[in-house]
Formats: structure tokens, C-alpha cells, sequence
């Protein structure tokens, strides 16, 4: 949950972010069991656990739209109606939800998303239970995305965060090109790095 926030906007994925940096930054510092997750006990420290939680939501939207990632929008929230104001729990939320189409941008954000957790991943794959599995599914789940998304155009600033993160994990050439290409200035007045994927490219 995102703050008890059960949506999946595009913007909320600066909390998987966090997260996920704060494993890459110090992964020794976190283990299973130490936050009492419904996950906990499962042989992944928590933390990536609980980073996990918005990355398998944009997962499961897949399957849904045929490869590409949707955010959730709760309709309740345009007319004031919201949840953390109001005190109730998700399963008691009777609000209409909307869930827009699939979207290049998202789709971009989660294989950003996906190749970042296999990294995390592989950061600690030889000190706990074997993650291979893990590893190379999360590492196919960012590529197919990412080529969902490439087949479907998107701004510039979500290519190149995905393009960045495929390059860490894979050590692939070609997104290294990619990402140079997308953070190409074309115009003297173009900005890089406005929008909620562009600062973290």
C-alpha cells in the first residue's frame, strides 16, 4: 500500500522507488521478517517485499490490457471523497473505480520498475535463498514490457528511465543507446527531468 492508498497512479511508483533505492544503497541493512508483512517469512528481505507491492499491481494490469500497464484511478477522489480523510479501510471502499487504457508512459515506468528489482535482486542472490529464478523472470517482464512500450511510443523522459535500468541490470548495449537517444536535446528550450519518470533517468 501506498499510505493506505490501493490505487495504481503512475506517480505512486515514486514509493517503490524509494524503497528500492534504499535496498540498492545498503542491501546488508534489511532482512525477511523484520517489518511482520504478510510476505515476511518468505526468504526476500521485506523491504523489497513491500517494494514489490505496486511493481506486481502493474504485473497483473498486464494481463489485462494485453502486455501494456494501466494505473488505477478511484472516480471517488475527483469529487473530494478520499479514503485517508474519511477513515475507511480498501475493502470497504464502495467508490466506482476507472481504469484508463494501457499507456506507453506507465508501461516504460514499470519495466524501469522490474529491471530495478531484479537488480536488488542479484544484489544479495548468493547471501540468501537462490533468486535466479526470480532474477531472470523480473528480467523478462522489464524487456517485454519495455518492448510493449517501444512498439507503442511514449515520452521521452519514461523511455529513458527504463532504458537506464535495463543497461544497470544487463550490461546490453542497445539501451545504453536508447537511453542516450531519448535524453538527445532536440529544442533550446526542452527540459529533462520534469515529470515524475524523468528525475529518476
Amino acid at each position: 500500500h501506498d499510505a493506505g492508498d490501493w490505487d495504481g497512479y503512475g506517480s505512486h511508483s515514486i514509493v517503490p522507488r524509494y524503497l528500492l533505492l534504499a535496498f540498492e544503497l545498503a542491501p546488508r541493512n534489511f532482512s525477511d521478517g523484520e517489518l511482520n508483512l504478510p510476505e515476511s517469512g518468505n526468504g526476500l528481505p521485506d523491504l523489497l517485499d513491500e517494494a514489490a507491492w505496486l511493481i506486481q499491481y502493474y504485473r497483473r494490469s498486464r494481463a489485462v490490457f494485453g502486455g501494456g500497464v494501466t494505473g488505477g484511478r478511484v472516480d471517488g477522489d475527483a469529487a473530494g471523497d478520499f479514503p485517508e480523510q474519511n477513515g475507511y479501510p480498501s475493502y470497504e471502499d464502495t467508490r466506482k473505480w476507472v481504469v484508463q487504457g494501457a499507456t506507453a508512459e506507465m508501461t516504460y515506468g514499470y519495466a524501469g520498475l522490474a529491471a530495478n528489482l531484479a537488480y536488488c535482486c542479484r544484489q544479495i542472490s548468493s547471501q540468501t535463498q537462490p533468486l535466479e529464478a526470480a532474477i531472470a523472470d523480473w528480467t523478462r517482464e522489464a524487456k517485454s514490457a519495455y518492448a510493449w512500450a517501444e512498439a507503442h511510443g511514449g515520452p521521452n523522459e519514461a523511455k529513458a528511465y527504463a532504458s537506464a535500468w535495463l543497461y544497470k541490470l544487463t550490461g546490453e548495449e542497445a539501451f545504453h543507446g536508447k537511453f542516450k537517444e531519448a535524453n538527445t536535446v532536440k529544442s533550446a528550450d526542452q527540459t529533462i527531468g520534469g515529470s515524475w519518470n524523468g528525475g529518476w533517468s
